[in-house]
């Protein structure tokens, strides 16, 4: 994984620059990615998941503020279907090809699903939420404008600037459920991660992310570290949902179909409980 390329960053960051070249040849020129592809045919599934194709902007960022080095945005990498540019192109195009996903209330779309691949009847008919998403974009759209005005593309950085005002509003407007954020609404207008749900009342996801990424409003932090402690932080880690869900859902997805406390069905994802931690450090 892309994502998991990062673990490199400080030791062997060549291994991280490795992983971002090989990914970007695996995109297309529209911006989209493959979810997933075999490394040594080339083939594999070109998914609509809101998340895969802004791994590759967001682990840029990280390598280049690591490394400082820039050179990597001048590489020339062929894209998956047709043409080539350089990796600054490659990043641009997965964020504006993001940009399109938008709901009629300016929320980003789910679409397959986001970074947890559980929830995979949420969006498909490109009109579920996902306010993880959000947050996500969000502090992409911000980083990235240091990218754009160092290449003098300043078109694009009014762009960033003005979409991550609009989610940045959306996200406190309709993601807030009094006590903590949705995780998302699904295609038929159900909301995900509520306090009104018998199951799945509140996620990890959506809410560490909104502190990490400064996109929640101060006033809030408190409130919502508060709701982790409470729901989500147990004595063997921080669980992904709580509660877990006992009752397959068709409008939700294969999550609901784990075992309650399995995976990502109430489980506990290393991966999402270092970022509870990276949330926690940023709140106090």
């Amino acid at each position: 994984k892309l994502q998991d390329s990062l673990i490199f960053r400080e030791s062997k960051p060549e291994l991280t620059k490795k992983q971002l070249l090989m990914h970007a040849n695996r995109q297309f020129f529209e911006g989209d990615v493959y979810h997933w592809f075999v490394t040594y045919q080339g083939w594999g599934a070109r998914g609509n998941c809101s998340d895969d194709l802004l791994w590759l902007p967001y682990i840029m960022d990280l390598y280049l503020e690591e490394t400082l080095d820039y050179s990597l945005m001048d590489e020339v990498v062929p894209f998956a279907d047709k043409d080539e540019g350089d990796m600054y192109l490659h990043a641009k195009k997965a964020i504006q090809k993001s940009l399109t996903r938008f709901s009629e209330r300016g929320v980003p779309l789910m679409g397959s699903h986001d970074w947890n691949d559980g929830l995979s009847a949420v969006g498909p008919k490109m009109k579920g939420e996902s306010f993880w998403m959000s947050s996500f974009l969000y502090r992409i759209l911000n980083r990235f404008q240091r990218y754009s005005e160092r290449r003098g593309d300043h078109a694009f950085t009014a762009e960033c600037q003005r979409y991550a005002d609009q989610i940045k509003a959306t996200f406190n407007r309709y993601g807030w459920d009094g006590k903590w954020f949705l995780q998302a609404t699904t295609d038929d207008g159900y909301e995900l991660g509520s306090h009104k749900n018998e199951e799945g009342q509140i996620f990890l996801m959506p809410n560490a992310w909104a502190i990490m990424t400064e996109i929640i409003e101060p006033s809030r932090i408190k409130t919502v570290i508060d709701s982790i402690k409470t729901y989500l932080l147990k004595d063997y880690g921080t669980v992904l949902n709580y509660p877990a869900f006992t009752v397959p859902r068709t409008d939700i997805g294969y999550v609901t179909r784990y075992a309650p406390g399995l995976r990502e069905n109430g489980g506990v994802y290393t991966h999402a409980a270092t970022w509870a931690v990276s949330a926690f450090s940023k709140a106090n």
